[in-house]
C-alpha cells in the first residue's frame, strides 16, 4: 500500500514539473527564475526517488526473511528452542529476522509488543501473526506468533513452528484454520516498514 503511495506522490510530483515546465513557456521568466523552478523540482524528483527506492528496499527485505524461513520447514519444534535444529515459535520468529540483524525478544509476548499493528486483510510477507486469547479487562494473553508467508486474494499463508508439527505453513481457508487457529487469533504486527 506505501509502496502505492510513493509511486502516486512521484507520478504528481513528476506531473507538476511537467506543469511547471509549460507554465515556464507561457508566462515569461528570466532565466534565474525558470533555472530556480527547475531546481526545486529536481529536488522534489530526487526525494521521491528515494522514498520509492526505500519502499522497494522493505519489500525485497519482506521477501528475503520469506524465502530464508522456507529453508527450515519441516523442523521439529522444541520449547525454549532457537534454531537451527529445533524451534519453538518465538525462536522461530526471532533466528528468521535475525539473519538481517533484526533483533527481536524470544518471546511471543513480547514481539507482540513491537511494531504496528495491521489488519489481517493486509497483511504483508514477513508481517507477524499473533495468537491467544483476549482477557475480560479487555487486554490479550499471546502464547503463539507465526509470520505471514504471503497473501494472496485474501488467503493468508502463515509459516510457523507449530507445537504439534513443527516448521509449517497453514492458511486462512484450511481446516486447520477454521478449527482451531481462526479461534485463537488476536491480530498482525508489522515490523518491517
Amino acid at each position: 500500500m506505501k509502496s502505492h503511495i510513493y509511486i502516486l506522490i512521484a507520478l504528481l510530483s513528476f506531473s507538476s514539473y511537467h506543469l511547471v515546465a509549460q507554465r515556464m513557456d507561457t508566462i515569461k521568466y528570466s532565466q534565474i527564475e525558470r533555472l530556480q523552478a527547475k531546481e526545486v523540482v529536481k529536488e522534489e524528483q530526487s526525494f521521491f526517488n528515494k522514498i520509492i527506492g526505500y519502499a522497494d528496499s522493505i519489500s525485497s527485505l519482506r521477501s528475503k526473511v520469506v524465502d530464508v524461513s522456507l529453508a527450515f520447514l519441516g523442523t521439529p519444534y522444541k520449547y525454549a528452542s532457537v534454531g537451527p535444529s529445533t524451534f519453538d515459535c518465538s525462536g522461530f520468529i526471532s533466528y528468521i529476522y535475525k539473519f538481517y540483524n533484526i533483533i527481536l525478544p524470544h518471546s511471543s509476548r513480547l514481539q507482540a509488543q513491537m511494531g504496528k499493528l495491521v489488519e489481517l486483510t493486509n497483511a504483508l510477507k514477513g508481517d507477524l501473526m499473533f495468537f491467544g486469547y483476549k482477557n475480560k479487562d479487555g487486554s490479550f494473553s499471546v502464547s503463539h506468533v507465526g509470520m505471514v508467508y504471503d497473501n494472496k486474494d485474501g488467503v493468508v499463508e502463515m509459516i510457523h513452528a507449530s507445537s504439534s508439527n513443527g516448521v509449517r505453513i497453514d492458511k486462512t481457508d484450511s481446516n486447520t484454520w477454521n478449527s482451531y487457529w481462526s479461534r485463537k487469533f488476536l491480530f498482525v504486527k508489522r515490523i518491517l516498514d
